[in-house]
């Protein structure tokens, strides 16, 4: 039958795609972050200025990444070192030391400071804690070092943060599987990393759009599966055997999609509605399977914006009040860039649904128009972007 060969096809390309993000991918970042060194114990800001564009030689970056567990961290790794060889061949880069702590905070304290021994111009955090590293943050911002957070908004002083827009999101993936259901119903939940800022902020904006917009919407079942998508198997499939058709929708986030059709494939139970994935392989299993799905496009260019944001704060550049927004969690902290995905995927791409609202970036697209952007793209590719020059313009006073 037609379903059970397409799992058997998923599961291997899946579990390829896994071996290949955290095999191959993760032996590269280290022996990068070995064979690099930036030079200097300490760094302020005016030495920060001498090492910088204006001297021909480019800035020093580190990257502290929170962990490699899935392809679209392995495509926000690929997009980390393109990024850098076109800043490096600009000459506004000289070296992206990269890092990975496998979300153990005491391992990204250890990785923190000998970045800051190592006098690097700046570090894009993506804190596996959002308290564990203030002492750390704040020695790296006393010694004069850009520091920005990405993906988790953790509110350090002297920071900024650059995310998704994790409310918008939340908003619209909650919208719409309140909204595939008739407004009431049962359905599980998928959550991420408990105690990373992403996921709590998302969490409990989801639960908030439904508890107000949709008291009957009832949560079966609620697990973390950490962004992967073989737990998220695992979860569902014994939702499936504990609820059964009792199960009117499932809500999750980013890579754990192809765990959770899998999940329904192997136990030839009925497809509900369920939050997809914006991956070139998943968007040809929704379109041969006549899936009901949404899938919000969690772009990873993004890392080659904040590389070019820091890059011009280096330069002197003066970010825009107007783009500043309180942080997720202390609105006393006004210094977070809440970008918005490119792509929000539904079966038709309706721009005027309810679940757009508030999206002023993001473009609706139907599983068919995104299935054309993922054209000569592997099957393991999500759907991305990067910031235009213009864009990057706007976030930055004249």
């Amino acid at each position: 039958m037609k379903k059970r060969v397409l799992a058997m096809v998923m599961a291997s390309i899946l579990a390829l795609g896994m071996l290949g993000g955290c095999g191959s991918q993760e032996d590269a970042i280290t022996n990068e972050a070995n064979e690099n060194e930036a030079g200097g114990d300490e760094a302020d800001s005016t030495e920060a200025e001498d090492k910088g564009g204006a001297s021909g030689e480019g800035y020093t970056i580190g990257f502290l990444n929170t962990l490699i567990s899935s392809k679209w961290r392995a495509q926000l790794m690929e997009n980390a070192e393109a990024g850098a060889e076109m800043l490096k061949e600009e000459g506004k880069l000289k070296e992206l030391i990269i890092q990975t702590c496998q979300s153990d905070v005491n391992t990204q304290l250890n990785q923190m400071n000998q970045m800051i021994n190592e006098g690097v111009d700046c570090i894009l955090l993506d804190p596996a804690s959002t308290t564990a590293l203030e002492d750390a943050v704040k020695t790296a911002v006393d010694k004069g070092i850009l520091v920005l957070c990405i993906q988790d908004a953790a509110p350090y002083e002297g920071t900024y943060c650059i995310t998704d827009n994790n409310e918008v999101m939340a908003t619209a993936l909650a919208t719409w599987v309140a909204e595939s259901i008739g407004g009431s119903g049962n359905i599980v939940e998928l959550t991420g990393i408990p105690g990373h800022s992403d996921d709590t902020v998302r969490v409990n904006k989801m639960h908030e759009v439904l508890e107000e917009n949709y008291p009957d919407i009832n949560i079966l079942a609620s697990a973390p599966c950490h962004y992967n998508y073989s737990e998220a198997q695992s979860i569902i499939s014994q939702d499936i055997a504990t609820y059964g058709d009792q199960i009117q929708a499932v809500i999750s986030q980013d890579d754990m999609a192809p765990g959770t059709l899998l999940a329904f494939q192997n136990s030839n139970t009925e497809y509900v509605p369920m939050v997809g994935h914006t991956s070139k392989s998943f968007l040809e299993s929704w379109k041969e399977e006549d899936l009901d799905c949404i899938a919000y496009s969690i772009y990873t260019g993004k890392i080659v914006d904040a590389m070019n944001i820091a890059i011009r704060l280096l330069d002197g550049g003066k970010l825009n009040p107007d783009v500043l927004t309180p942080n997720s969690f202390d609105e006393n902290l006004i210094n977070q860039i809440r970008l918005e995905a490119p792509y929000i995927v539904t079966n038709n791409g309706d721009p005027d649904a309810s679940w757009m609202e508030g999206l002023t970036v993001t473009q609706a697209v139907s599983v068919e128009e995104a299935l054309e952007i993922c054209e000569g793209h592997d099957d393991d590719w999500t759907l991305d972007r990067y910031m235009s020059e213009e864009e990057l313009d706007a976030l930055f006073l004249d």
